[in-house]
């Protein structure tokens, strides 16, 4: 996957999500992109991320179901 410095390279949503990094947003400072783990270490109280490792492996487990069905 993507590096840290890969992911902090975007500066919008769309290119930071297409490289599979997450795009973290909070009140006090400028939105972000990083990697999924490094995402998932963010304080939830303050960082608001598209992506975390837990959310992706969710997905992944739903769509494999789903493709089951």
């Amino acid at each position: 996957g993507p590096t840290e410095d890969d992911c902090n390279q975007k500066k919008d949503q769309s290119s930071c999500d297409a490289l599979g990094c997450s795009w973290c947003t909070a009140g006090a400072v400028p939105p972000s992109c990083h990697t999924l783990e490094n995402a998932a270490k963010l304080p939830s109280a303050v960082f608001k991320c598209d992506k975390t490792f837990e959310s992706f492996s969710d997905n992944l487990l739903q769509n494999v179901t789903g493709f089951a069905l």
